[in-house]
């Protein structure tokens, strides 16, 4: 409390004034960083079920057809995007062997 008492009223008004709007400019900061990154998540998770429903259907059609070369240029497709990794296919046909 000492040290308050040697500040000028000045520096005090300013203090009053420039603590609250640093506090509340932190605030809105980091509420809208946090809100950009879920639009840019949703947006990304969006942009991924387009292109993968999209992919499914072709690549549905290229099995159903067994269209080898169509499906390997599919797969090309999409093993192009930073984003994916690994395709993998499953065959949920029984063999009557």
């Amino acid at each position: 409390m000492l040290a308050l008492n040697r500040i000028s009223l000045r520096s005090k008004l300013f203090l009053a004034i420039y603590c609250p709007c640093l506090i509340f400019s932190l605030i809105a900061a980091v509420a809208f960083t946090l809100s950009r990154f879920e639009t840019i998540d949703r947006n990304f998770k969006e942009g991924i079920t387009k292109a993968t429903t999209q992919m499914v259907v072709s690549t549905e059609y290229a099995l159903a057809n067994s269209d080898e070369k169509m499906l390997s240029h599919l797969l090309s497709i999409l093993l192009k995007f930073d984003h994916i990794n690994s395709v993998q296919l499953y065959s949920f046909e029984k063999n009557s062997s």
